[in-house]
Order: C-alpha cells, then structure tokens, then sequence
C-alpha cells in the first residue's frame, strides 16, 4: 500500500488532473491511497471571497470559485452534481459570514475546506472515467480528529487508529481531502497552510504504507530555489534529518510537519514531478549512504535583526529574552559578544516589535536592520567536512556578510545578507558547490 499526495499545482487545471488520473492509474497495483489539496490558487481565493463576504461586498468572489471547479468539470465531461452539496454549502456559508459581518479563524477553517472537498470529489470522479474504481471521502469522515486549534490544529493520538480502521474496509482507490479535520465537537479545523503533507504522512503513519509519494512541480527536492538557480540539481537520496533541517531553513518542499509521522514510522518518502514522472525524483529515507556531503543551498527572506549594544551582554540576556516572549517575537539566532546582542527573526514589521524596541532601549541603545535574507548550506555531518567553512567564504569574499549562525544539528552553516544581495550568494555558493 502507497500514499499518493498531489498539491495544488498538480490538480490545478483539466490537463493536470487527466495527469494525475493517469499516474495513479499506473499504480493502482500498489493499492493506492490518494491526497488531495485544492485546485491551485483556490484555497487563496476562498480566503478573499470571505473577506469580501465579511466586508458586505457579497458572494461574487465565491460564485467565481464555484465556477472555475465547474467549468473543469465540464471540461473533463463529468456532471456538475458531483460537488452539488458543497456549492450549495459554500454559498450559505458566504451568506451567513456576510450576515453577520464577521470572520474569524473557525469560520475561515470551514469556508477554506471547500477547496480540498470540491478536489477531491472531481479527482475521483476522473479516476472513475477513466477506469479506476475510487470515491472521496473528507478527512474528518475517516477519523482525522483534531484540537481546536483553528488555522493549525493538531491531530489528537487516536486519530491514527481512527484512520486505519476507516480506510480498512474500503474498495478501490479512496482519494481523501488534504489539509482539513475536525475537532471533538464537529468544528472544521485546518492543519495549517500546506497541510496536506501532513494528511498523507498521518495517513501513511496510520495504515503503515511502504512508501508516501509527494508529487510537486519540479524533479525532486532540488539543491537550491530553481527560480533564483536554473541549473538547480535533484537531490537523489536525503535524510530525513537533512529534509527536516531543510524546511525549517526555508526550503518549502514539503511542510514542516509532514515528513515528521513518516520519520516515526521509517517510511519512505518519494518526491516526484507531476508532469514528467519519470524523470528524477528525491528518496527521503532514514540512512543514506552519503557520509559527508553538502546537499542543498536554501535560503528565508523577510528577516529583521535587532542589535543591542549592552554593559555586559550575558548578564542582561534574561531581561532581553523576557521583553521578546513578552512582546511575540519568535527568534530565530541569537549571537553574542563582550558589547553586543544580536537578535534575528523573521516575519512582518508590526506593532509588537515596535514596542518591543522601545523597551530594549532600558538595557541599551538598540537599532534594527530589515530587508535581511538568512543562506543555509545544508548536508549531512556538514561540520565534518574539511575546509567548509573555508569554502563557503572564500566563494562570498566580495560579499557584504552581516552574521553567521551555525546549526546545533551539525547540517547547516548560516548567514545573513541584505535581500538584494541573496540572489548572487546563492548562485555563488551553488557553483562552489556543485559546479552549475
């Protein structure tokens, strides 16, 4: 038994979802269990049409929703009442947010489910056109059951056994909603944005599958952004470690959660391209036989440092720390010297941090500096390698470099650059590094 998962940019279109109909086809020996996120860009598009519907600009944005899943419908000569129910509860549920002129995370988590459950029922119903016996079913129905945490929930630890016994007894190729639960009184919940990783990993986790293939618009997880490098290369075999350690460092291959019920249950991970399947893919697994290597330059922008210059920096690191929690900054390094303190994070330029730095200025005199771009090198026993740190440097000796992290994992070396200047570092270190 496999997962299969597709993201929004492999359902985005009728082309795209004939593709996947056909990829899943192929498999159907492995006895497939399918993932679905919304069509591409819908789960956007619902968030505005709520929005609009809050604002009291009614439900045009919405019927504009409904009649692109419609229109694809058609298109692939399927009939329109397969998502009849959910167009129907997608405009009440725009009518009573207008109503009321009020939107909140609990009532955005069940306008957003729409997208994966209208998806989902039009995947099937391709499958079925093509040959292939297969229903959808809702998460929530299978037995993902989660807190109340809207916008990010949780799945609660009998969720598993829940899902297990739900896809037991099921015939043919179920192709269930991505991203989506429901919490211990019936509440829609989401799992966050890019959560149907998740789902497939929690699925693959609960019906132990030999293999969970995450299927992406490019070949793989590559060894840096494609867009900021055209010669990017696939990335054969990684670590979980190294993917782990990839997404929190900014790669955006899979989600940060998704890999991780996979790893608990040493499951593989294949990630593959949608419209060319058969060229390269990535294996994420738990050994690999790379000893030493660098795998993948990644990089986050929108990041902010804060300098804090300070009698006797260690001793005030506990009020500093305390103004930050206080205040809602998540930090992400924190870097010290005789004289001063180095706070980095990333996100928005907001109220918080305002304030926060009116009360950093009672330990010493602050200043912070915006438009920062973190560069990850990532690879397994990094530190291991001889002369890397050599390497890197001498690669950016022309470049303005504002800090240096390292990670206490031992897989990355950091560093901090004005965002301008991101770009060049990057395809710098790429040619140090794999010669393209």
């Amino acid at each position: 038994m496999i997962v299969m998962k597709f993201g929004g940019s492999s359902v985005a279109n009728t082309e795209m979802i004939k593709g996947v109909a056909g990829i899943v086809k192929s498999q159907v020996k492995k006895k497939p269990i399918v993932v679905v996120s919304a069509l591409g860009g819908v789960t956007n598009d619902l968030i505005e049409a709520a929005t609009f519907a809050a604002n009291g600009s009614g439900t045009k944005k919405c019927d504009e929703i409904t009649g692109r899943h419609l229109a694809v419908i058609k298109e692939l000569g399927l009939g329109e009442q397969i998502i009849g129910d959910e167009v129907s509860q997608l405009r009440r549920e725009m009518e009573k947010i207008g109503a009321g002129r009020n939107l909140n995370q609990k009532s955005l988590d069940t306008v957003m489910s729409f997208g994966e459950r209208m998806s989902a029922r039009i995947v099937a119903a391709c499958l079925v056109s093509v040959g292939v016996n297969s229903k959808a079913y809702d998460a929530f129905n299978i037995g993902l059951v989660t807190d109340s945490s809207f916008g990010n929930a949780n799945p609660l630890p009998k969720a598993s056994s829940m899902i297990r016994r739900s896809l037991s007894g099921v015939s043919g190729v179920p192709v269930v909603t991505g991203f989506i639960g429901k919490d211990r009184v019936g509440n829609i919940t989401t799992l966050g944005r890019g959560g149907s990783d998740y789902t497939a990993s929690l699925i693959g986790m609960a019906v132990r599958a030999k293999e969970i293939q995450i299927w992406t618009n490019t070949n793989g997880v590559l060894t840096a952004d494609p867009r900021i490098v055209s010669g990017a290369l696939n990335i054969r075999d990684l670590s979980y470690e190294e993917e782990l350690e990839l997404e929190y460092l900014g790669a955006n291959t899979l989600h940060p959660k998704g890999i991780r019920p996979a790893f608990e249950k040493n499951i593989t991970v294949r990630v593959l391209n949608t419209l060319h399947p058969k060229e390269s893919d990535t294996v994420i697994k738990s050994r690999i036989n790379e000893k030493m290597r660098v795998a993948s330059i990644t990089h986050k922008d929108g990041m902010h440092i804060i300098l804090l210059r300070a009698q006797d920096p260690p001793k005030r690191l506990h009020d500093v720390f305390d103004i930050i929690r206080r205040h809602g900054i998540s930090i992400d390094s924190v870097l010290t010297s005789r004289t001063d303190i180095m706070i980095i994070f990333s996100g928005y330029y907001n109220g918080n941090i305002k304030d926060a730095l009116k009360e950093l200025g009672s330990v010493g005199k602050v200043s912070i500096r915006s438009g920062r771009a973190k560069i990850s090198v990532v690879g397994k026993a990094l530190f291991s390698i001889p002369g890397i740190s050599g390497k890197i440097f001498s690669s950016l000796a022309d470049m303005p470099i504002e800090a240096i992290s390292y990670g206490s994992s031992g897989m990355s070396q950091s560093f901090f650059v004005k965002e301008q200047h991101a770009g060049t570092a990057i395809r710098k270190l790429h040619r140090t590094f794999f010669g393209a």
